[in-house]
């Protein structure tokens, strides 16, 4: 249904739960995360960026992240992606 909208961006609904994280990876386009409920660090390039509701954090294209919920509850955000999030565009890091 997406694909009739015509538009060059993705926003997928992220939930992690308290205690769990997202692995370190690289996404070839920038993203922005809108934060909905709970907290977390994001790190970028290895440097610790709080998450908490309403907060809004740019990643640059082609940066090192990953995200932890350091929260009693879920750690709910958006993550905004243009041009739209494609899996060719993603790489796990170890």
């Amino acid at each position: 249904m997406t694909d009739d909208l015509d538009v060059n961006y993705s926003i997928a609904h992220v939930i992690i739960k308290p205690g769990k994280s997202i692995e370190p990876h690289m996404v070839k386009n920038p993203e922005v995360y809108y934060v909905l409920e709970g907290e977390g660090l994001l790190y970028i390039e290895d440097v610790p960026f709080e998450l908490s509701k309403e907060k809004l954090v740019h990643i640059p294209a082609n940066s090192k992240q990953h995200t932890e919920n350091t929260g009693t509850v879920d750690l709910e955000f958006l993550a905004i992606n243009q041009p739209s999030w494609a899996e060719e565009n993603e790489e796990m890091l170890e």
